[in-house]
């Protein structure tokens, strides 16, 4: 959805610079003289559909804010309404795109990183019971080794996590 919605609001900023820049030639005085101005704000922040979209969103915003400003008596002279609507519209849709894909992007990543962890919780469960299960009926002799690996495995990994924690607090504390 934010990619279609950025292709509308490039055609949308296309459409309205085309127009003004016909419009520079339009045979009454009045109307051509509010089309020069009005390209001028579109001369000014250059063509923003070949940057990346937070460049373009900067841009069409302070660009929007500018046309407001002119006297609207002039774009509508101009008959230049329905492209700034137009512009508008488009603009809104695009932010409003990109801010539902944030929040699926992130409601997507969380879900991602809890599905694991209690995946790897589940095969960590089952690994110590079979061990558990093995010791019980052949003796702790033939698995002496593998469990002091894993416990060894396990108290590096409580050291880096309580280091991580430590290392957050202290950080956390700064601000």
């Amino acid at each position: 959805m934010a990619a279609e919605a950025d292709t509308a609001r490039d055609n949308a900023w296309r459409g309205a610079n085309n127009f003004l820049k016909a419009m520079t030639a339009h045979p009454t005085d009045q109307v051509r003289q509010a089309a020069i101005e009005t390209k001028t704000l579109f001369d000014k922040y250059g063509d923003p559909t070949t940057l990346p979209q937070t460049e373009e969103n900067g841009i069409l915003h302070n660009l929007l804010q500018d046309l407001k400003a002119i006297d609207s008596s002039k774009l509508t002279s101009l008959a230049f309404d329905a492209w700034l609507t137009n512009l508008e519209t488009c603009e809104t849709a695009f932010l409003s795109a990109v801010s539902q894909r944030t929040e699926e992007t992130a409601a997507r990543q969380v879900g991602i990183v809890k599905e694991i962890r209690q995946t790897a919780d589940n095969a960590y469960r089952s690994l110590v019971e079979l061990v558990n299960a093995l010791t019980v009926v052949n003796g702790e002799a033939p698995y002496a080794t593998f469990i002091d690996h894993v416990n060894a495995i396990i108290d590096r990994q409580k050291t880096v996590l309580k280091a991580r924690q430590t290392n957050a607090k202290k950080k956390g504390g700064r601000r």
